[in-house]
């Protein structure tokens, strides 16, 4: 019984500390965001709501291929292509899945 009760509340922590690491990527794919997009887009909520979960998910698929191509002929171009942007694209899809207009 006691052992039980000790993997249950392992497995509690180790949940709760997912959904810390989660939320700590969004709020870094928001920072992101307010960056690198709000110049063009807007408000953070407000540019997350121009593309649904689905959407946003096929545009960062296939090393965000589509999202690249999108802004290849704008100011932001460089920021697409750039080092940075491997590093966050995780965490902005993540921000702008959670705040997609279906969410």
């Amino acid at each position: 019984m006691k052992n039980k009760r000790s993997l249950f509340l392992a497995t509690l922590v180790g949940l709760s500390l997912v959904s810390t690491a989660s939320s700590a990527d969004t709020a870094r794919g928001e920072e992101s965001y307010k960056s690198f997009c709000s110049k063009c887009h807007g408000s953070p909520t407000k540019g997350a709501k121009m593309e649904t979960k689905a959407a946003w998910e096929s545009l960062f698929s296939r090393n965000a291929y589509s999202i690249r191509a999108t802004h290849s002929r704008t100011k932001s171009k460089s920021f697409f292509n750039s080092n940075q942007f491997k590093r966050t694209s995780t965490d902005l899809k993540q921000f702008l899945q959670a705040n997609a207009s279906d969410s």
